[in-house]
């Protein structure tokens, strides 16, 4: 699952970030805030999101500030009930992003149930979420996937979701770590 050809510039392109072609640009067709920039795969209905916000100082460790920003997005999703199965630090070494010696990562893993488009069926999704500290820019950057792995019958997303596309989690797995990986900031310019 090679994302070569696949880079995105991203916010003008002072971040570029490789995410695979099927995932495509949202903001031709829904309005996007500023800090974010939306990729969603309607065959799957994942979604990818790399989101710039105000660095959560009262969460000074990496992890409690990922374990906020995973919690803030299930209130944002209005999620009824969502379990963080894994919350983890990365090692600066594996990232290349985090080459700043004050820069410092977290990712974590769980579910949501949500429902789309204020539907009353909720379905259960998988959440990928990497924090990025970048004290240099008091900047949290954050790169989430949104990964269905139930539909609920009467939910509108039942009748286009490809069945097969549910089940395959490690493959989803890997193509966020190569989407982190790829993350770079080519102008600084952006967090002034």
């Amino acid at each position: 699952m090679a994302l070569q050809g696949s880079i995105r510039e991203l916010f003008g392109g002072a971040i570029v970030c490789g995410v695979p072609s099927r995932l495509d640009d949202v903001s031709p067709f829904r309005q996007i805030p500023d800090n974010q920039e939306v990729f969603s795969d309607p065959a799957t209905d994942q979604s990818v999101i790399v989101e710039l916000l105000q660095m959560v100082e009262e969460h000074p460790n990496i992890v409690d500030a990922a374990k906020y920003h995973f919690e803030e997005l299930a209130n944002v999703n209005q999620s009824s009930n969502f379990t963080m199965t894994e919350c983890v630090a990365i090692d600066a070494g594996e990232l290349p992003i985090l080459r700043d010696p004050l820069a410092s990562g977290a990712m974590c893993r769980g579910y949501q149930k949500v429902s789309k488009y204020k539907e009353a069926a909720e379905n259960t999704v998988q959440i990928y979420l990497c924090l990025l500290r970048l004290p240099t820019y008091t900047t949290d950057m954050l790169i989430t996937l949104n990964d269905p792995v139930e539909i609920a019958d009467e939910s509108g997303s039942k009748e286009y979701i490809e069945e097969q596309a549910l089940k395959n989690k490690e493959k989803s797995l890997e193509m966020f770590k190569k989407i982190v990986r790829s993350v770079e900031i080519k102008d600084p310019g952006l967090f002034q």
